[in-house]
């Protein structure tokens, strides 16, 4: 029998425990999904939808919206290469955020949405988790932790469609 998945409260004053937490068990769970959840929108562009930006426009955005909003909750999960869990401010240019993010996790990092694109995959998190058959393991949607968890079994599964391997993912 599986054991019941466990999504942690982070709060101010156990974040340094946390932080501990996931410094030990890094090395063994090097893949990590990061989810954000915002109260809202504020800016858009005012004549294109946000599928018809480029990266650069996109990110520009993003930030202008982050910068006047604040933060509701970060969700992460980590796994190891088979899926496996363990138990337990914005930079002003997406460059400097593409930078801090390999510092962080290394050089090989996945976007979804655009592995998404490469699988004829469209939607958001909950249609492609549908499209490849994953359920939600914990939590409700559009809940950080739980989103990260649902996001890092969604990219197992597009892995193990790729032949296990994340060489040949874009």
């Amino acid at each position: 029998m599986a054991r019941p998945i466990k999504v942690r409260e982070v709060w101010q004053f156990n974040l340094e425990d946390e932080f501990l937490l996931i410094k030990k068990v890094l090395h063994s769970y090097p893949y990590a999904s990061m989810d954000t959840e915002f109260p809202g929108v504020i800016y858009d562009h005012p004549q294109l939808h946000y599928s018809s930006l480029s990266p650069t426009e996109s990110y520009s955005i993003m930030k202008k919206n982050v910068d006047a909003m604040e933060l509701i909750q970060l969700g992460l999960a980590l796994s190891d290469a088979e899926g496996n869990l363990p138990d337990f401010e914005l930079p002003d240019d997406l460059s400097e955020f593409t930078g801090l993010v390999r510092m962080y996790f290394g050089v090989k990092e996945f976007d979804m949405k655009q592995m998404m694109g490469f699988c004829g995959l469209h939607g958001g998190l909950e249609r492609m988790a549908k499209s490849l058959n994953v359920e939600r393991m914990a939590g409700k949607s559009h809940q950080a932790g739980s989103d990260s968890l649902l996001t890092i079994q969604a990219f197992m599964e597009l892995k193990k469609m790729m032949g296990g391997s994340t060489e040949v993912i874009p």
